[in-house]
């Protein structure tokens, strides 16, 4: 069957799936599977009746279903120089459908095409919509099915066009689109922080007229997102995972202009659970204000026109260094089939200069550096770690994942999308993509701050020249 018979087909099934789903939802909503929880008991019974229903006439049945809800609740506060820019307080929750038709081998996913009304899409990114805050069980269950209903269609489109698109290809490696994984069971859960509008308001506003007294600061905000997000997911191999991820972020940010015209700025940046996981506000203060004078030196510092030597970075400006530059390269990457050489040249020419995929098993870094990947650390020397969870996005149970061994690369952090030889999901799909959690580097043979000055001097000393540079922050444009 076309493309096009399936377009012009689409109607009456629809209609016959929408009066299939209110007969059975006037039956389940007397005693729908699922306990106390509405939301869940609505996922869980449309899932159920996907798999045994859904399809188009002699078309494939979906092999795989996911429907994960995130619920939302935020609080973003913003100042500057003391006054209020601006205070948001809302609730949303949406609903993203996971479709895949085909097989393991083959399917949807993986794949990328010009669709007819412009522009580029993925394949298998399924449907994603809007839910009601009410828990409305009847209303619930019918945005699942047609978000469902239209993921499902898409995903028969995409199949038919990849499989087109593959024909005119030489395939020199045979990989799998999804990898097998052993369902799983699991709640993770951090407390609800609170969510005092008037406290955090009053915190951001003081801070942000601390550089009211800074007269190198001539432009500066401050502001903090207090969120917490609950997830609720279930899949059709058995996989369910709630999780409730609470995260308060503050941000402190100035900048300024040296006497050439050079613009300068600098920022703060605080992370907690909730609110009273920061600093206190003396602390916070304190911080701000250096910030400030940070920003008046370098107003003042002397230009190097032109340097060629060693370059040390220490503190945080060695740590943006190897989550920026580094750490992506650690994140395999699938290129997908396209069906155009136009996207095929933009997806290879995207990206962050590529991963590691083709170095596993080479030596990447010195000896004495080694590199784990661990989302199940709560902390490191005592110090709390906000990077971890239970189960990544795609229902995969967490683990340590050493990545770096004296230097040499053991593997890459993965999904369940397999990459050259690697089949199987590291569990590290978060935020629709791969991602690192708590990146862990430890040095074998460390040296002390004042120890790797003098290494620096003495390749300064070797290289005959004056001086070397100290590099203490980065900035991050993420940020």
């Amino acid at each position: 069957m076309s493309i096009d018979d399936l377009r012009a087909k689409r109607y009456l099934p629809a209609i016959l799936a929408g009066l299939l789903l209110l007969a059975a939802g006037a039956g389940a909503a007397e005693q729908p599977d699922g306990g106390d929880d509405v939301v869940l008991r609505a996922m869980r019974d449309e899932l159920e009746r996907t798999m045994k229903e859904l399809r188009l006439e002699d078309l494939s049945r979906p092999y795989f279903v996911a429907y994960r809800v995130d619920e939302k609740e935020e609080l973003s506060v913003a100042a500057s120089f003391g006054s209020p820019l601006e205070r948001e307080h809302g609730r949303r929750r949406w609903l993203e459908v996971e479709v895949r038709v085909g097989d393991r081998m083959l399917d949807n996913t993986n794949f990328l095409s010009f669709p007819s009304f412009g522009g580029a899409s993925f394949g298998g990114f399924g449907g994603i919509a809007e839910l009601p805050l009410d828990d409305d069980y009847r209303e619930l269950r019918r945005q699942i099915w047609l978000a469902t209903d239209s993921a499902y269609k898409s995903a028969l489109e995409d199949l038919a066009k990849k499989k087109a698109a593959l024909e005119n290809k030489t395939r020199t490696e045979e990989l799998a689109d999804f990898s097998q994984e052993e369902p799983a069971e699991v709640r993770d859960e951090h407390p609800r922080p609170a969510f005092d509008d008037e406290a955090v308001s009053a915190l951001v506003t003081e801070l942000s007229a601390v550089f009211r007294r800074l007269e190198a600061v001539y432009a500066s905000q401050v502001s903090c997102r207090v969120a917490v997000v609950r997830t609720r997911y279930v899949n059709s191999e058995g996989t369910t995972y709630e999780r409730v991820a609470p995260l308060t972020h503050l941000l402190a940010w100035a900048s300024t202009q040296a006497a050439d015209g050079m613009r300068l700025e600098d920022f703060e940046s605080f992370y907690g659970r909730s609110p009273a996981d920061l600093p206190p506000a003396d602390v916070l203060t304190a911080r701000v204000t250096a910030l400030g004078k940070r920003l008046d030196e370098l107003r003042s510092a002397q230009l190097i026109e032109r340097y060629n030597g060693p370059v040390l970075f220490a503190g945080q400006a060695a740590a943006e260094l190897f989550a920026q530059v580094f750490a992506p390269k650690l994140l395999a990457r699938r290129q997908p089939v396209t069906s155009d050489q136009r996207l095929a040249s933009l997806v290879q020419g995207g990206g962050e200069g590529g991963d590691f995929t083709d170095r596993v098993g080479a030596r990447v870094l010195p000896r004495f550096l080694s590199v784990t990947d661990d989302p199940t650390a709560g902390e490191i020397d005592g110090m709390p770690l906000l990077g971890g969870y239970k189960v990544d996005d795609q229902g995969v149970l967490a683990r340590p994942t050493p990545v770096i061994e004296r230097g040499y690369l053991k593997r890459l952090l993965t999904s369940r999308t397999p990459v050259t030889g690697i089949d199987k999901s590291s569990g590290h799909f978060r935020g629709g993509g791969v991602a690192p959690s708590n990146l862990i580097v430890r040095a074998a043979q460390g040296l002390s701050p004042e120890e790797l000055k003098q290494e620096l001097l003495s390749l300064v000393a070797d290289r005959g020249g004056e001086y070397g540079v100290i590099v203490t922050r980065l900035d991050n444009p993420r940020m």
